[in-house]
């Protein structure tokens, strides 16, 4: 969970310059899943303390205080665990169906599912902590205290008081440890690719450079400027119409199919674009965007980069819907008009290579107090 999704679950929109959306991620928690463990009578009591003075902690539950395990070096706590393993509880129960009305192998797979989910999602947060160790970032400055301290005031400004901030942790299934130290994580993420940058040894290009990040992109191949026509699973034109996503795609293959020549291909999938449920400015246009490895969802990518130009995709499907892709020719005027947005998407891109790879390497250890908890029993 990033300072995003914190911002989605308080209603706040979201300013922050340093975050780059480049997959087709998991929605984390946009709804409502439950009552958390804190009681009414506990928030009551740290409010008071809270509206003596500045903005203090309120206080994890013995539980939600326990030691689950380990990653990277670090404690996870219970509170954390929790929030994670209900936030796939929900998913997987639009998957399989609520848990408690499966039986033999669905059970065991909603099981075994549920438990691999948890424990990768578990290394997200740890992966910037174990690369700022690498690259001898702080993880505790004062910077990071400070950053903390404005987003949490920022945050109950938004919700309302301090009241209602105690009463929206436990809607959430959230304890302000936990939102603390999902903001410091935020923050050292932005300080981390802040010092990847400035030391040149990792993210090359820079807005200094930028002549030489356009020739970079002309002639590297792991970029490449697409268009694509997208097909959600859901909405409202497939019933005006009478179709389906599924009718849909296969109608456009068909017609993509049967074009001649890279012209009518390209014309065919224009019109496809513009036809479809859900349009982004850039393929409606025809203008196409630049995209490069680690900037997408790793199945877009790979179905991208083994076109050649004007080659379309077969079907990319993803969670939220499916993709036909077109690649078109880069252009130098293009890509020189776009570079300084273009260099900012490199640096997340060169970012999230990283965090991929850390996050293969590291793992999380449960210990015999996570051993002994049914996932499916969190609540």
């Amino acid at each position: 969970m990033k300072r995003q999704e914190i911002a989605k679950k308080s209603g706040k929109k979201d300013t922050g310059k340093s975050a780059f959306v480049w997959t087709k991620k998991r929605k984390i928690a946009a709804g409502i899943i439950g009552a958390g463990a804190l009681s009414l009578i506990i928030f009551a009591v740290m409010i008071f303390v809270f509206d003596l003075g500045p903005l203090k902690e309120i206080e994890r539950t013995e539980e939600e205080a326990r030691v689950v395990g380990e990653c990277a070096g670090y404690d996870i706590y219970f509170d954390e665990l929790r929030y994670i393993t209900l936030l796939y509880s929900e998913e997987l129960d639009a998957k399989y169906g609520k848990y408690s009305t499966l039986s033999g192998e669905e059970k065991a797979e909603y099981e075994n599912e549920l438990n691999d989910k948890v424990k990768e999602e578990i290394k997200s947060n740890y992966v910037i902590l174990a690369l700022c160790d690498k690259y001898g970032i702080d993880t505790d400055s004062k910077e990071a205290r400070s950053y903390v301290k404005e987003s949490l005031e920022d945050l109950v400004d938004e919700i309302g008081s301090r009241e209602k901030y105690a009463e929206w942790l436990e809607k959430n299934n959230l304890t302000d440890a936990l939102v603390r130290f999902i903001y410091k994580v935020d923050y050292l993420e932005s300080a981390l690719l802040e010092e990847l940058t400035v030391n040149g040894e990792v993210v090359e290009y820079t807005a200094a450079n930028l002549d030489q990040f356009v020739a970079f992109v002309m002639e590297e191949e792991i970029y490449a400027k697409v268009i694509h026509v997208y097909y959600p699973r859901e909405h409202d034109l497939y019933t005006q119409r009478g179709t389906t996503m599924t009718m849909e795609v296969n109608a456009a293959l068909k017609s993509l199919g049967e074009a001649k020549n890279d012209k009518e291909r390209y014309n065919v999938m224009k019109s496809l674009i513009g036809n479809a449920p859900f349009v982004q400015g850039y393929s409606v246009e025809g203008l196409g965007s630049y995209i490069t490895y680690g900037q997408m969802h790793k199945d877009y990518e790979k179905a991208t980069f083994a076109l050649d130009d004007y080659g379309t995709s077969e079907i990319v499907e993803l969670e939220e819907g499916c993709y036909i892709i077109m690649r078109m020719p880069k252009v130098r005027d293009e890509v020189a008009r776009k570079a300084y947005e273009l260099v900012e998407y490199y640096r997340y891109a060169v970012l999230k290579q990283l965090k991929d790879a850390k996050k293969a390497e590291i793992i999380f250890n449960g210990n015999s107090y996570f051993d002994s908890i049914n996932l499916t029993e969190v609540k």
